[in-house]
């Protein structure tokens, strides 16, 4: 899709110096220079009852390591919406944290994700609550359709599937097709009839779009389906991170 752009395989976690070393031999002085990163929410996420958090923060003490060695013009980190109460605990001077929905930014999906830097102010919406795009609208679907959480019998971030409201509460959880999905993460989620009938996951094509890529992104053909969900599932909306940069001081 971008074959122009330079791609180096790093991994987190090793050395601050070699890591920020090869970077800088990419920087041009005369440019911003604007350092994005997205540590591993597996030991953070709540969803995930066997989380290591220490092992979790260790990954994001080390990203903000590297932007201090580093000293980019403007910085954001994202990860999942539980990371807030760890960034409450950290002095770091400068460092501001918010909550997004990329709903709020055209995305067809409710995906919430905290984003932490400095350098930019507040992004602006560009989708007010009452302007969200739909799953129907985003991918043409059967208005007849719902969605399947995939959450089983498990907690319901706090919302009783009895009565919708955000009142504590197990169980299914589905969702009308005329509003957004579902955060999408590395599983498929199901679409269902109005009988709770499971009718079909959803295709890589609609994962694309719905993660805010336009239409034309191409998925390499030798990759997965599973492959492509966790490289999709794992990414940042680019529209929330267009908003970012285009918040830049």
């Amino acid at each position: 899709n971008y074959p122009n752009i330079p791609i180096l395989n790093i991994e987190l976690g090793g050395c601050i110096y070699e890591t920020g070393d090869l970077i800088r031999e990419y920087l041009d002085p005369d440019v911003h220079f604007h350092l994005h990163g997205s540590p591993p929410c597996t030991n953070i996420t709540r969803v995930n009852p066997k989380a290591d958090k220490v092992e979790g923060m260790r990954l994001v003490n080390w990203f903000f390591d590297l932007v201090e060695y580093l000293n980019p013009d403007s910085w954001s980190m994202e990860n999942v919406v539980g990371i807030g109460k760890y960034l409450h605990a950290l002095d770091q001077v400068g460092l501001k944290w918010l909550t997004i929905n990329s709903a709020n930014y055209g995305v067809a999906q409710t995906r919430r994700r905290v984003f932490a830097g400095s350098g930019w102010n507040d992004p602006r919406y560009t989708h007010n609550d009452n302007e969200w795009v739909s799953m129907k609208d985003a991918l043409n679907l059967d208005p007849s359709w719902h969605l399947d959480s995939g959450r089983g019998n498990s907690a319901t971030c706090g919302i009783n599937p009895r009565t919708g409201k955000q009142e504590g509460g197990r169980g299914k959880l589905y969702r009308s097709v005329d509003k957004p999905s579902y955060t999408i993460t590395s599983s498929s989620l199901s679409l269902v009839d109005d009988e709770k009938n499971k009718m079909r996951t959803f295709t890589i094509e609609e994962v694309i779009i719905l993660m805010g890529l336009p239409s034309s992104y191409q998925i390499p053909s030798t990759m997965t389906k599973t492959t492509a969900m966790k490289v999709l599932g794992n990414m940042v909306s680019p529209p929330v991170i267009k908003a970012i940069i285009e918040a830049i001081e």
